[in-house]
């Protein structure tokens, strides 16, 4: 039985953005949240790549399905978490940011169900002066 070695739930303060389109039937998501929390130590999100055949990604509650063969979902902080400052007496120290905002790429299949159905959900923000079509996301990765 696989274990759960991260999970993340998180709002987006957004909504989701179409990062591009190919002629390979490639479709590129962007997520964007002000907080990646994850379960590592400090509720930090692990960043780098995660295998979609052994993760769960979802947006307001719809699954994402059919990923390009050969792709991760790439999450990724908008600034380094901590920073080394060295002071005039050569002595380093290690400073935390407090900023935890961050972003989600995946890359779903042209044909994929998924980007319809979120297509749909981000339509009405589409719309002059109407409020943005926010909500949560999680992603379970089951790798072992």
């Amino acid at each position: 039985m696989a274990t759960n070695v991260s999970a993340a739930l998180a709002w987006c303060v957004k909504p989701p953005k179409i990062d591009r389109a190919d002629a390979l039937g490639q479709v590129v998501w962007l997520f964007e949240t002000d907080q990646l929390i994850g379960a590592l130590p400090g509720g930090q999100l692990p960043t780098g790549t995660y295998d979609p055949v052994r993760t769960i990604f979802s947006w307001n509650g719809v699954e994402a399905v059919e990923w390009v063969k050969g792709t991760m979902i790439e999450v990724e902080y908008n600034e380094d978490l901590t920073t080394l400052v060295v002071g005039t007496d050569g002595v380093g120290t290690t400073v935390k940011n407090a900023n935890r905002s961050g972003r989600i790429t995946i890359t779903l299949k042209s044909t994929s169900p998924t980007n319809q159905l979120w297509s749909a959900l981000i339509a009405p923000s589409l719309i002059i002066g109407a409020p943005l079509v926010k909500g949560p996301f999680s992603l379970d990765d089951s790798n072992v």
